[in-house]
């Protein structure tokens, strides 16, 4: 069933998809290297909790690490769909994720610059040929690929504003095309 639920439910139907084909491939390679290897020898209606918290306890990298907890968590979520997909099809009548705890991701820490570096920063922009680029992302808060989506009408100078409509992202073939974000407006 799962190579059947990441064909059918995961797979995008455009290739390029970004977000949707990163999934996909995560999803096909949790199946093979985690899944299987715990849970492949059991039908759909054998697998139970223990076996679930079997298969998190072994998750490690192909170097032997720990999975982080964001890792854990798709798999988390990659197996609740599969069985959710499984019960609505009738090939089993429990989801033994149903009460399985979601692993728990404690936000990163966010690096500050000290103050001495963000001083040696804003006084080499100038002479950097994207100093500009760089101001705008430090004083504004924008991401990187909503600057480089930024289009000349995007810019009010009168009211010293930007609108944010657009943004870049890379696709499985590494193109950057512009796709629609949520509006909001930037004072600089």
């Amino acid at each position: 069933w799962g190579d059947y639920w990441v064909e059918i439910y995961k797979k995008p139907e455009d290739e390029e998809e970004g977000r949707g084909w990163k999934s996909y491939v995560d999803d096909k390679m949790y199946l093979k290297d985690h899944m299987y290897p715990v849970l492949g020898a059991l039908h759909l209606e054998e697998v139970r909790e223990a076996h679930i918290a079997l298969l998190f306890a072994g998750l490690k990298t192909k170097r032997g690490k720990q999975f982080s907890q964001s890792a854990k968590q798709k798999v988390y979520f990659s197996l609740r769909g599969l069985f959710a997909s499984a019960l609505k099809n009738h090939l089993c009548t429990e989801d033994p994720m149903a009460d399985y705890p979601k692993p728990v991701v404690d936000p990163p820490e966010t690096p500050v610059f000290k103050q001495s570096h963000m001083d040696a920063i804003l006084n080499y922009l100038p002479q950097h040929p994207d100093g500009a680029k760089v101001a705008l992302l430090l004083y504004s808060g924008a991401r990187k690929g909503e600057l480089c989506a930024l289009a000349k009408t995007s810019v009010d100078r009168e009211n010293r504003l930007f609108e944010i409509r657009r943004t870049n992202r890379k696709t499985k073939n590494g193109e950057v095309p512009k796709e629609k974000t949520k509006t909001r407006h930037i004072r600089v």
